[in-house]
């Protein structure tokens, strides 16, 4: 990026702060539901304590919430947290055969071309809340 661009950047963003001062744009907090969503990322991070992270966002394609972002984050220090990010990836459309963990590397490559192969496809979002608050997500591919 050339400083002129960097430059134009800064002003952009001072100007969308000051416009969007609570941080959160037009967007509004996504409740519980049934949204067409398109995955548009995925991957295998670190959290704020440097454990492993599953990370998702799902982008909501139609309906009152169009554009707004919904965000799966699960830590990978154990197996039934593994589990539900298998589980996930499952529900992408991928068989019980071809998903697997074997080590963080390994599961980070695995993710990575599910990704890659799932990068144009429609889903529909099951999105709830369990009894503690956490996040649950059942998504079907949509042919």
């Amino acid at each position: 990026m050339t400083k002129e661009q960097e430059r134009a950047l800064a002003q952009e963003v001072a100007q969308y702060e000051k416009e969007n001062s609570n941080g959160l744009g037009d967007f509004e907090e996504v409740p519980a539901g049934n949204y067409e969503i398109s995955v548009e990322s995925m991957e295998i991070g670190k959290s704020k304590k440097g454990d492993d992270m599953f990370k998702a966002r799902f982008k909501v394609l139609a309906g009152k919430y169009k554009g707004n972002s919904i965000f799966m984050n699960q830590i990978l220090n154990e197996a039934f947290q593994i589990n539900i990010v298998n589980n996930l990836l499952r529900s992408l459309g991928y068989e019980h055969d071809d998903i697997e963990f074997k080590s963080i590397k390994q599961y980070r490559e695995q993710t990575k071309g599910i990704m890659e192969d799932i990068k144009d496809d429609s889903f529909e979002l099951d999105y709830s809340f369990n009894s503690k608050g956490f996040g649950r997500y059942k998504i079907d591919l949509i042919d």
